[in-house]
């Protein structure tokens, strides 16, 4: 985990130690963010006689001290080739790319895999005079806000859109609570807000009351309202900013379920 990574670099930094980690890619999560990404690959390819070519090339990341060696399993000496060649035979490309090739890979089923890192940028200053927007999901405990801003260009709106904010409830709170949290993240102007379901109403009351009026979407079909997403994030008019990894995480484990 993220707190776990943090806790061993500040350990080492004393000394300038260099910290070894070994793992299979099992998802996008903070690992690929904040090391994968930001470090030299150095990858084997795989000859027609089991042997294997040394492949590395420049990706602007030298000067970050991280390098990310990817190993195909049958590396191992001791790594029987009939385990290998049965597991290549038998499981889909994406996961033999993953648990034996040591490559991240995309498994089927995910809902926003036009989510990529495209869709991912630095954090920086929102503009006092864009607009902002904020999409809320109610429940009893795990009441939900994510934050957006639309970007103008000389008095114009560009047409993107920046998720720079977002707010889970760790706990069962009042509607007073929730729209106090939000106005945190929000201090310079009062977003516009949509949220909840059409039977919702009774939560668009209390959030309303509460000092934060909230809108029923225009679209209340859940695949409507995921098509849109997705094609936002296609187009590249929707970004999200690379500290809200709660958010990155969400976008690229939502999966639907698949049978064999």
């Amino acid at each position: 985990r993220p707190g776990a990574f943090e806790a061993i670099t500040r350990r080492v930094a004393i000394h300038e130690g260099r910290i070894y980690i070994l793992t299979t890619p099992y998802n996008r999560n903070w690992f690929y963010e904040k090391i994968y990404k930001r470090g030299v690959l150095i990858s084997y390819e795989l000859t027609k006689n089991h042997g294997f070519n040394r492949v590395s090339e420049p990706n602007g990341n030298e000067e970050n001290g991280i390098a990310i060696i990817s190993c195909p399993s049958i590396m191992n000496p001791k790594f029987p080739l009939e385990s290998w060649e049965f597991a290549r035979k038998t499981m889909s490309d994406w996961e033999f790319d993953m648990f034996y090739m040591g490559k991240f890979s995309m498994p089927p089923g995910v809902v926003f895999n036009s989510f990529t890192d495209e869709n991912i940028v630095q954090r920086f200053p929102i503009p006092p005079e864009w607009p902002v927007f904020a999409g809320i999901d109610f429940g009893l405990v795990n009441s939900a806000c994510v934050l957006i801003a639309e970007e103008w260009k000389r008095g114009e709106p560009t047409g993107r859109y920046f998720v720079f904010g977002s707010y889970l409830s760790p706990e069962a709170r009042e509607a007073r609570r929730h729209v106090v949290e939000v106005h945190k993240m929000c201090p310079h102007k009062k977003p516009i807000c949509y949220g909840g379901a059409h039977s919702e109403s009774g939560w668009r009351e209390a959030w309303s009351a509460a000092g934060l009026p909230i809108h029923e979407p225009t679209f209340n079909g859940l695949w409507i309202q995921i098509n849109t997403l997705w094609t936002a994030f296609a187009q590249n008019k929707l970004f999200v900013f690379d500290d809200l990894q709660l958010v990155i995480n969400e976008l690229r484990s939502m999966s639907r379920e698949i049978d064999d």
